[in-house]
């Protein structure tokens, strides 16, 4: 969204939201669109939704809406400077009450020797009552040896990392989270494209696994 309004302006971005939720509204029946606050700057947006939706309001403050964890008190100093409430890992109490404060919950960081860090200090059945994404990894998969690993194929995993993977997965699906097996998970400034932007990026050929443009 950032990028469209650099270059086309917030007017023009409004324009194509309001034609999209009059889209949505005509086409979808009944259907839950969540939308900003800004949506509703658009008189005609504003208007169709009083008279086609019902509308609900959310208003929280920043405390509330967002809250991340970190091991690192450095961190947890960055993030309160950012509105962002910090709870350090090894407080429990506080975690605690983080979860039972929210709605959804994103759980990102990866199981270490000793398992995952947060299962089991948390409540499940406070877990299965709220909508929990476990960012997990392809790694489960194993070496597919240059095939194809889809989310429904078993998982056979080689290293004990990807072991450990495969045992949070299985604690965070008793209590209701959703997997996400991403292909790469990348920490600030590690990324392919910030490897290419910076002349690190490497070339790798391999047979059957070319592109042509």
């Amino acid at each position: 969204m950032s990028d469209i309004f650099a270059d086309f302006g917030e007017a023009a971005f409004r324009d194509g939201e309001r034609r999209v939720i009059a889209r949505l509204v005509e086409e979808s029946g009944r259907t839950v669109i969540a939308l900003g606050g800004g949506a509703f700057v658009d008189p005609q947006t504003r208007t169709l939704l009083k008279e086609r939706a019902l509308s609900v309001w959310l208003q929280a403050d920043i405390d509330t809406l967002m809250t991340a964890t970190t091991r690192d008190p450095a961190k947890a100093k960055s993030l309160a400077a950012q509105d962002i409430t910090p709870v350090l890992t090894d407080d429990e109490a506080r975690l605690t009450e983080a979860v039972e404060a929210a709605s959804h919950i994103i759980v990102s960081a990866p199981p270490g020797e000793a398992g995952d860090p947060f299962l089991p200090a948390l409540d499940v059945k406070t877990l299965q009552e709220r909508w929990v994404g476990y960012l997990s990894t392809t790694g489960v998969y194993g070496d597919r040896r240059g095939g194809w690993a889809f989310e429904w194929d078993a998982v056979h995993p080689t290293q004990a990392r990807s072991v450990r993977r495969v045992q949070a997965e299985t604690g965070w699906q008793a209590a209701g989270a959703r997997i996400f097996r991403l292909s790469g998970i990348y920490g600030p400034g590690s990324s392919a494209l910030d490897a290419l932007c910076e002349g690190r990026a490497r070339r790798i050929i391999k047979p059957g696994h070319g592109c042509r443009a």
